[in-house]
């Protein structure tokens, strides 16, 4: 009899498993919405990442669809670089970095399932499925992998409720079809003196064919700023543009028009920056978790989702390995926990640290800020995997 594996939560996690456990399992897809076509929102991929994309054979799709990104640009608010460092394939990578709309992953990973994956959709898993399927004397599955996200139910069960961590700001992120920015490849980072942060970068290579780009981005603005402001506005989307256009006003990137940005992004989204402490246990008997159940991380660093997938990838591998589930569990958390703890830890540092930068100008600035992220690429270093451990192989164009 195959093995039998549950996967609860079918985001980029969830179906990056499946795709890498391919057809000599026996896997339930468990979601709780009724689409899985993923939202219009963007998602930076690291190299690392992306060989793990690569080894399921697609990455001439990813790059056909996404950005790879040259560089992230640093720049002030009124349009002063601080400093340029170049990425992926541009800073000498094997693999690329990439700007990726989420929904375009998340069909590109579809496309990958195995015909062994049965999907339920408005299927949700609670606590009580998971103790009733560990009561049972015939386990209904070998192995249940949580891969549910930051609100996790896995979670929940494994190791107990633990509280989210409030990062000090709100995040508003959209996605808007402007003109050419830049090369079209670059990824930027604007800090203003008031501490609000921009992160924009493209993400749709359909859109740069004909001339445009499809900017995805995220401005983050601490509560410091709003402090004392009215609450009146309430939260409709009109109201929220007339925020963001108050926080931006004299702002003049010259390369990039943020109001035009903000008035053309059809839904502004609002979170707050969170993550939760780091923990040293992420399973219970056969729960194992991933992902944003696991380590939810601040966007800083745009780390995520690309932790998430190679955390799928690297539990696939372990499965694949190991006869035992039980086994393929220590082998997953003792290879991948001491990595991602690391890095939500520095994604706070780095947060930290940029904020910490207002008011420096000229090349002190450029020293602090070539300072924070040389350590950052340090303590978050992470070699792709050997070739040994792909299920397939895959090569574009440089």
């Amino acid at each position: 009899m195959p093995t039998r594996i549950a996967i609860v939560g079918a985001g980029v996690g969830g179906l990056m498993l499946a795709a890498s456990l391919g057809e000599n399992y026996q896997i339930d897809l468990f979601e709780h919405r009724s689409s899985l076509n993923g939202d219009g929102y963007g998602l930076n991929i690291q190299p690392n990442a992306i060989s793990e994309l690569a080894g399921l054979g697609l990455l001439s799709r990813l790059c056909s669809v996404g950005i790879q990104t040259r560089a992230h640009r640093y720049l002030s608010s009124d349009g002063q670089q601080i400093m340029e460092e170049p990425r992926g394939r541009f800073a000498g990578e094997v693999m690329p970095q990439l700007s990726i709309l989420r929904r375009d992953l998340v069909s590109t990973l579809l496309s990958r399932l195995p015909s062994s994956c049965q999907i339920h959709t408005r299927d949700s898993v609670a606590i009580e499925d998971l103790e009733r399927w560990e009561r049972q004397s015939r386990k209904p599955y070998d192995l249940i992998a949580g891969a549910d996200g930051i609100n996790s139910v896995t979670r929940s069960y494994t190791v107990g409720p633990t509280a989210l961590r409030d990062g000090g700001m709100t995040l508003y992120r959209g996605v808007a079809d402007l003109p050419k920015m830049l090369d079209g490849e670059t990824f930027i980072l604007v800090t203003a003196d008031n501490g609000c942060r921009l992160i924009a970068y493209p993400v749709s290579a359909t859109i740069a064919k004909v001339g445009s780009s499809r900017i995805n981005w995220v401005l983050l603005v601490p509560d410091s700023v709003t402090v004392g402001k009215s609450a009146a506005l309430g939260n409709s989307q009109e109201a929220v543009r007339r925020k963001l256009r108050s926080l931006i006003g004299n702002w003049a990137l010259g390369f990039l028009d943020v109001a035009a940005m903000i008035e053309k992004s059809p839904i502004i989204k609002s979170d707050r920056l969170r993550d939760r402490d780091p923990i040293d246990q992420w399973s219970r008997s056969r729960v194992v978790l991933l992902g944003d159940a696991a380590h939810p991380m601040y966007p800083i660093g745009a780390q995520g989702a690309s932790q998430t997938i190679v955390d799928a990838a690297c539990l696939a591998g372990a499965i694949k390995t190991k006869a035992d589930p039980f086994d393929a569990i220590t082998e997953f958390v003792s290879t991948r926990l001491p990595q991602t703890n690391k890095i939500v830890l520095a994604n706070r540092k780095m947060n930290r640290e940029e904020l910490e930068h207002l008011g420096t100008t000229g090349s002190a600035r450029f020293k602090k800020f070539h300072k924070t992220t040389s350590n950052y690429r340090q303590a978050v270093r992470d070699r792709p995997r050997p070739r040994s451990s792909w299920v397939g192989e895959d090569t574009i164009e440089r």
